[in-house]
């Protein structure tokens, strides 16, 4: 008997190395696997809530005890409240232009309290109320590439330079000449909120800026926090709980908690230098303590890095090798994605089976390695979640397919097809025999399951009996 390693995870090297592909699922800790540690679960699928607008949709924002909880999502020129129990309600006032846009939140702490939203273009800053949108002043008739609120104030990158502006309470807005002055002399592609830092990311440097307590200047670098790496791609720049994720200028993924740290593997670098920056973009969502930053490529493909397993994962759409949802926000339990096609909002529902209908196509890889000159497979074994079939429809009858290579994922088997059991049917093996014989240096195999189930894989074997 030999054990099959599975692949708790993705990984790609575009004809240099065998892909390992872990297709929408997880990896999940588990304390009954005690060899591995580890078990295979499906992710989670998606519900539709509500239609905004006729998209597509260029950005969305939520944060709790703004707006009542409501998300602010911007389809075509639009501006939209969406309550989580899926009413829409279209803000008087529209936006100019087609492309993604940045969002923050905040409250204006001038006299009561004020909720307000910032939607930065790139050509100008809109302000966001309760019932309205409508464009701002800034200085010199500049426009606004990247917004963010920290602490009582608003900081905006000004669009294709080096520069940005600042907002103080009760005062209107003006130029930070302090960023001028002091900052790398490189454009500012983003700015984000890290705990009370202003993290100000440019093309080719990342500093850590605090508030003074000073009316000039408001803010100041932090000594030690200067690094010179750039931002690629201000969409993919996303504050993900207590630490700010971005693609670099060298297209790795960094996680910058006290300091950037590289993320990303190889293949993953490569597939992002293929990709046209403006292409890129993130968003983020948690379920079940699972804390996902997802990572679209374009239509490339959808890489997922799940912070508290720390491995990454493909995740894809039926029919596309991406995932449909491009931007998303989360309030409370409640996880929102949207479409880059139309104003389709789904809900993330973690035990829904399909996304919104469609199949969602889960597919793992494992790999045997093999030191003599060749073998013969008489068995695989497959130890998985059984008699979980359903009462009606597609997955009354469900089944897992097995295809292999022995020449490092160049060509590959037929799919075989073998049951994993009708509901009850919890005594099911799950076995394909006579594979034949294979030869160094080892023989890789990839499963794959669509049927609307419970997808859960603990192990796998070759020559198991």
């Amino acid at each position: 008997m030999t054990g099959i390693l599975l692949a708790y995870g993705s990984s790609t090297r575009q004809g240099r190395l065998p892909n390992l592909t872990t297709l929408n699922m997880l990896a999940e800790p588990s304390a009954t696997e005690v060899e591995k540690q580890l078990v295979l679960l499906a992710r989670p699928g998606l519900d539709t809530l509500v239609t905004a607008g006729a998209g597509p949709i260029r950005g969305v924002f939520q944060r709790k005890g703004l707006f009542g909880d409501d998300a602010i999502v911007v389809s075509a020129q639009t501006v939209n409240r969406v309550s989580t129990s899926a009413v829409v309600t279209g803000l008087t006032g529209s936006l100019v232009g087609w492309n993604r846009i940045d969002m923050d939140g905040g409250q204006n702490l001038e006299s009561d309290p004020v909720d307000e939203v910032r939607i930065a273009t790139g050509d100008a800053l809109y302000l966001v109320t309760a019932t309205s949108v409508a464009a701002e002043v800034l200085p010199d008739g500049v426009g606004a590439q990247s917004v963010m609120f920290n602490n009582g104030l608003w900081v905006a990158s000004v669009a294709e330079t080096g520069r940005a502006l600042i907002k103080l309470p009760g005062e209107p807005w003006a130029m930070l000449d302090s960023v001028v002055a002091e900052k790398s002399p490189d454009n500012l592609e983003a700015v984000r909120p890290l705990g009370d830092l202003f993290i100000l990311l440019g093309a080719a440097s990342v500093e850590g800026w605090q508030q003074t307590g000073l009316a000039d200047p408001p803010i100041k670098r932090v000594a030690g926090q200067s690094f010179p790496i750039g931002c690629l791609a201000r969409d993919a720049a996303k504050v993900v709980g207590t630490s700010l994720l971005f693609v670099g200028s060298d297209f790795s993924v960094y996680e910058y908690t006290t300091f950037p740290q590289v993320i990303s593997d190889f293949g993953l670098s490569e597939q992002i230098r293929l990709t046209e920056p403006s292409k890129i973009r993130a968003w983020s969502f948690t379920t079940d303590q699972h804390t996902y930053y997802i990572l679209r490529l374009g239509n490339r493909g959808t890489w997922v890095f799940d912070l508290i397993s720390r491995k990454w994962f493909n995740w894809s759409s039926y029919g596309e090798d991406y995932f449909k949802p491009h931007l998303g926000a989360q309030i409370g339990g409640m996880a929102l994605a949207a479409s880059d096609e139309d104003g389709t909002i789904w809900k993330v529902d973690a035990d829904a089976l399909t996304d919104a209908g469609q199949p969602i196509e889960r597919r793992f890889t494992g790999y045997v390695p093999l030191k003599g000159s060749w073998a013969i497979v008489d068995s695989v074994s497959l130890h998985c979640a059984v008699g979980v079939g359903l009462v009606s429809g597609q997955g009354v009858e469900p089944k897992v397919g097995l295809r292999y290579s022995t020449d490092q994922g160049k060509t590959w088997s037929p799919w075989m097809f073998e049951d994993l059991g009708a509901m009850g049917q919890y005594e099911t093996r799950v076995i394909w025999r006579r594979l034949g014989r294979i030869d160094a240096p080892g023989i890789y195999f990839e499963w794959i399951v669509t049927d609307p189930i419970e997808v859960r894989v603990s192990d796998a074997r070759m020559n198991d009996d």
